[in-house]
């Protein structure tokens, strides 16, 4: 009895199956088609339909947006960001007071012939306008050829054009004063040859040395009259 009853269900399964996997032939769609015309739904009077709340956006919805507007957004943020960058540039680029290049020399070239300098002597005007331009690396170097028009006039050293400042420390050798004109030596070099910053008061106190050793040289010899 079991056994036929479990036949019987499973047949009446199969069946309905078959009538399912139809293309909906049980109800005729013409049938079906005019009771959907027939049937309309009319709300009752004075009844407003629901109206579903939104839910809140909690961030920008760009899905509305086409992309010629997400492309012009993204646009005007770089220009933002690199206009921004570039200000910065600019203001680091105002703070800093880099000293001017020997071959920068607003007074002109022509007025600093070495020889000339150290044979007659470093102009007091030259030097003034050095110092008033804040052209302290340049004043520092006239400082140094006249102190070699010193000492070549005390007769402490011998002074040539193709000899170095290592050979006149060398030519102090024994002297009082060679140490601080070495130390003078290495201010010359660090300030006019390798361009380190040089500001007013570091300047000052460059001035102060180079005027000591001036002020311990011994008078020179008088000249032999002609």
């Amino acid at each position: 009895m079991t056994r036929t009853l479990a036949l019987f269900l499973l047949v009446l399964v199969c069946l309905s199956a078959t009538a399912f996997a139809q293309d909906d032939g049980f109800f005729p769609e013409q049938r079906l088609e005019e009771l959907r015309r027939e049937i309309v739904f009319q709300a009752p009077e004075g009844v407003a339909p629901p109206v579903r709340p939104e839910a809140p956006v909690s961030y920008p919805d760009l899905s509305a947006l086409r992309r010629p507007a997400i492309v012009a957004i993204g646009c005007a943020l770089a220009g933002g960001l690199g206009l921004l960058g570039y200000l910065i540039y600019r203001s680091a680029r105002r703070g800093r007071s880099p000293s001017p290049a020997p071959e920068e020399i607003s007074i002109g070239t022509e007025a600093l012939a070495e020889e000339e300098m150290v044979r007659n002597g470093v102009d007091a005007n030259l030097l003034s306008r050095a110092e008033s331009a804040g052209e302290y690396s340049l004043a520092v170097r006239l400082l140094y050829l006249n102190t070699l028009q010193q000492l070549n006039a005390a007769a402490l050293i011998r002074y040539r054009k193709d000899l170095g400042n290592r050979d006149y420390l060398h030519q102090l050798q024994g002297h009082s004063i060679r140490q601080d004109f070495g130390h003078l030596t290495r201010d010359y070099e660090r300030y006019w040859y390798g361009q380190y910053p040089l500001d007013a008061l570091t300047y000052r106190s460059v001035r102060s040395r180079f005027h000591g050793l001036a002020d311990g040289l011994p008078a020179p010899p008088p000249t032999p009259a002609v």
